[in-house]
């Protein structure tokens, strides 16, 4: 028989008392599995004995044998409508989902920032061989309206009017 650690049991209990946890040899169709599992301990109708209900068994995700560790309590915590509002879990989980959206937002706005940056000298540089007439000039309107059009004729400037 395998004993759980003390300090393990203290934090589950100061969870919730009702929570118990032993090691299980085999499952309720006789496998064996030799994990341990969280159970839920509750008075029968009479209060004469107690009923002890599977919360979960403490595996990985592939199902190999995971030791008793502060992940399990997360898990417990995050399922757990014996003591908290089904509303509050679905809000936590919304909450999550928009700070993992948040900051893949932030990384991804200062990859771009990042690229722009890389770019834009290289960018700059070609506009300035390629285009050597854009650019600011510090030059009064009047003087660009005649370089531009100053050699038209009244009926062609009606048109750009």
């Amino acid at each position: 028989m395998y004993i759980p650690d003390r300090v393990y049991e203290k934090r589950l209990k100061d969870y919730d008392p009702m929570l118990e946890v032993k090691w299980v040899h085999k499952d309720p169709r006789g496998r064996l599995i030799d994990r341990w599992a969280i159970f839920r301990k509750t008075p029968s109708a009479n209060k004469l004995y107690n009923r002890w209900w599977l919360v979960m068994y403490v595996k990985n995700i592939d199902g190999s044998y995971r030791p008793l560790d502060s992940r399990t309590l997360t898990e417990i915590r995050k399922a757990d409508t014996q003591n908290r509002a089904v509303d509050d879990i679905l809000n936590e989980g919304i909450e999550r989902q928009e700070r993992t959206e948040e900051l893949a937002n932030d990384s991804w706005r200062s990859e771009i920032k990042d690229i722009s940056k890389d770019v834009q000298k290289d960018i700059a540089s070609t506009v300035d061989d390629d285009f050597p007439e854009l650019g600011s000039e510090n030059r009064p309107k009047e003087d660009v309206f005649e370089e531009n059009f100053g050699n038209l004729t009244e009926e062609e400037m009606d048109v750009w009017a």
